[in-house]
């Protein structure tokens, strides 16, 4: 067939990174402007609206609307109950991402073979993951595909930069690695009914910055081994010391299983220091304001971070429903050691609790 009149699409976004979905719909964009139609099955919300002209809304099979796209962006019933208000702001926050990713691309350099942001469709309930300090998504990445598996649709970018190397990490800080973590979920909400959101070390701090900055946003928080407090007086020196080198000695793949490592920085550098303290030391003033249900997760042998900050998030959070889980058979990167399964589980229960009550 040398000239095709239709292209027949469905679901083209599933599963894909953001990067990798901005890459489909700029082809798309290409097609549709050479004059073919598209007929595109999409739950990618944002992706749907910006590419067609005319919008069919299914509920379990059967067209509930059918209308022109740009009508039905402007009827505010139709747009909330199916759109989460996603058309509205689509094309903006599509540009916003462009620029970002081109703006990654272009500064930070290429990204770490295993370290890349990856989307998980399933289905309404999202979960959120966030790697840690100087890590990668190769830390959340079990956890993301076993929660997949379970039907989950799950998010885990790559916070800005990590998996790069560590100078590039060097020219980050604190508000980046949020803004990257906020820029997912806002990629992720609008396809969900509900939001949990979880990561590991410096990552279970940005998620209850996260669940107390964006009270009411999420469904549940599950932190692992999240750092609230270092208490490690040689670190904090650093922080702001003129004569510091440029780089410590790596804090990566603490790990108990002998046959697994964490893919992670082998350095840290010192300018990303200062940053990590502002962060956790931000995230324990909001602890009260998290108010959603919590599963706090700890490895009771932890050479990274110390286990008692397990159980000061717990005394501190504001939420009715604080669990505190210890993990016996792993060290501080507990979601690709000993106890990943097991992990896995409590927080699959841990989220159906939640939906059931």
């Amino acid at each position: 067939m040398s000239q095709p009149q239709l292209l027949l699409l469905d679901e083209p976004s599933s599963g894909l990174s953001p990067i990798a979905i901005r890459h489909v719909r700029d082809t798309l964009l290409e097609v549709r402007k050479a004059g073919m139609a598209i007929l595109l099955v999409e739950q990618n919300v944002p992706l749907a609206v910006e590419m067609s002209q005319r919008c069919y809304l299914l509920n379990r099979g059967l067209v509930e609307a059918s209308k022109a796209t740009s009508d039905l962006m402007q009827d505010p019933v139709l747009a909330d109950a199916y759109l989460g208000h996603a058309g509205e702001a689509s094309a903006s926050r599509q540009a916003k991402t462009d620029d970002h990713l081109k703006e990654d691309e272009m500064s930070e350099g290429p990204v770490m073979s295993g370290a890349e942001p990856f989307f998980l469709r399933g289905n309404d309930t999202g979960v959120l993951l966030s790697h840690g300090f100087t890590g990668t998504t190769q830390s959340m990445r079990y956890l993301g595909e076993a929660l997949h598996r379970l039907g989950y649709t799950v998010s885990a970018p790559r916070l800005k930069g990590h998996g790069i190397s560590a100078a590039a990490m060097a020219k980050s800080s604190a508000r980046d690695w949020i803004a990257s973590l906020e820029d997912a979920f806002h990629e992720l909400r609008p396809q969900c009914s509900k939001v949990f959101v979880g990561g590991l070390s410096m990552g279970g701090a940005l998620a209850l910055y996260m669940a107390g900055k964006h009270a009411g946003a999420f469904a549940g928080v599950f932190p692992i081994n999240a750092v609230i407090h270092v208490d490690s007086p040689d670190l904090a020196g650093l922080a702001f010391d003129r004569n510091a080198p440029p780089v410590i000695p790596g804090v990566g793949s603490d790990v108990k299983d002998p046959a697994t490592k964490e893919l992670a920085y082998p350095e840290v550098p010192v300018p990303a220091i200062k940053e990590l303290f502002a962060l956790i030391a931000v995230t324990r003033e909001l602890l009260p304001r998290v108010t959603c249900p919590a599963l706090v997760i700890h490895s009771r042998e932890d050479h990274v971070v110390p286990p008692g900050n397990g159980k000061t998030i717990v005394s501190h959070i504001g939420a009715s429903r604080a669990e505190l889980l210890w993990l016996d058979n792993s060290f501080h990167v507990a979601t690709i050691d000993n106890d990943k399964d097991r992990i896995v589980a409590e927080v699959h229960g841990f989220i159906q609790s939640v939906l059931a009550s």
